[in-house]
């Protein structure tokens, strides 16, 4: 029989045996039953084992408990840092939609100006296009006056404006004195094709009236002109922005030519030519094509050059000395003046005594 400290005791152990963990009570009870012995000494070994389980779970538990508030502290950082992040992105945030919208401020303004300059290029193109067309009218008028002389040549100590009076009185039969008074300037010309070809450089002779530029014009045509044995071309002088405009209808023209088609350059811009009995009047570079291609299609012209392709004008082939080539109308005067000099070329005044 048992005595009331022993079910005391045994109230005590049942009470530690549910706080403990399952292998552990499983272990005591194993041990208890295979001692199976109820004296003291028994009863001290389990409240011992009992004891150790107790103090092994508070170690457990303020483990528990310490790992607990880490991990709370961290969490705490977590949501400050969270926190902080968000606060920060919203001020990002904050300052790119400020951003933005002076962005788009600043577009909006940016539009208002380039329309603002746009505006003014188009006046500015305008009023270049005007000024274009004066100075090219102006050009016009001065070269109106004017008459080349190629071939004409040189001497070291020469008065070149007696030379040009007497030159210009013996082609229109009259006295050197009427002939002085009506020569404005005389002067030489420098250009690429006389420092190429080795040539006596260009004369340019401005009259005082257009008519005896255009008498003398007429009467190189029905008898040439010899200056030292040498025959001397007499073409009509024009605007440097009249022969760049005519470059890219050299194609044809020098088609025309072979084909012995008589066209007449226009003043403004293009050429003016008779095909089988009618007038075409080619102002711009896509008419030159579609005349080509006419042209082609007739069988006129063998062979397509490049060079219509790009609606530039073909290399041709120089003649080596311009005293070969004869004096011209004033239609064939230009067509002229547009062969012997080269593409581009720029002409240099040589001062000389007038």
């Amino acid at each position: 029989m048992t005595t009331p400290k022993q079910k005391t005791e045994l109230k005590d152990i049942k009470g530690s045996m549910r706080r403990g963990s399952g292998q552990e009570d499983i272990g005591t009870a194993t041990a208890v039953g295979t001692t199976g012995t109820t004296g003291p000494t028994g009863w001290k070994e389990i409240l011992k084992e009992i004891q150790k389980l107790s103090e092994k779970q508070d170690v457990l538990q303020k483990d528990f408990e310490k790992r607990a508030i880490r991990h709370e502290e961290q969490q705490k950082l977590i949501r400050e840092e969270m926190a902080e992040i968000k606060k920060d992105l919203r001020e990002e945030l904050g300052k790119m939609n400020k951003e933005i919208s002076d962005l788009k401020k600043d577009k909006v303004k940016i539009e208002k100006t380039q329309v603002k300059i746009q505006k003014k290029v188009e006046q500015l193109d305008n009023k270049n296009a005007k000024l274009e067309k004066l100075q090219e009218k102006l050009e016009q008028n001065e070269t109106e006056y004017q008459l080349r002389f190629r071939n004409v040549m040189e001497t070291e100590s020469e008065d070149i404006r007696e030379i040009m009076i007497k030159i210009t009185a013996k082609i229109l039969d009259c006295p050197e004195q009427e002939m002085n008074n009506e020569i404005d300037r005389v002067f030489r010309i420098q250009t690429s094709y006389a420092k190429k070809h080795k040539v006596p450089k260009d004369i340019i002779v401005k009259f005082v009236k257009k008519k005896t530029r255009d008498d003398i014009l007429k009467q190189n045509t029905q008898k040439p002109l010899f200056y030292r044995d040498t025959k001397i071309l007499i073409l009509k002088e024009y605007p440097l922005t009249v022969l760049n405009k005519r470059k890219k209808y050299f194609f044809l023209t020098d088609e025309l030519k072979k084909l012995n088609i008589r066209f007449r350059w226009e003043k403004s811009e293009g050429i003016m030519t008779t095909h089988k009995g009618e007038k075409y009047w080619i102002t711009s570079e896509e008419k030159a094509k579609d005349f080509y291609k006419r042209l082609e299609k007739e069988k006129l012209i063998k062979t397509t050059p490049k060079s219509a392709e790009r609606g530039k004008k073909p290399k041709r082939k120089r003649s080596k000395s311009p005293e070969l080539k004869g004096a011209t109308a004033e239609m064939q005067s230009t067509n002229e003046d547009g062969d012997d000099e080269e593409e581009g070329e720029e002409s240099e005044v040589v001062p000389t005594d007038e």
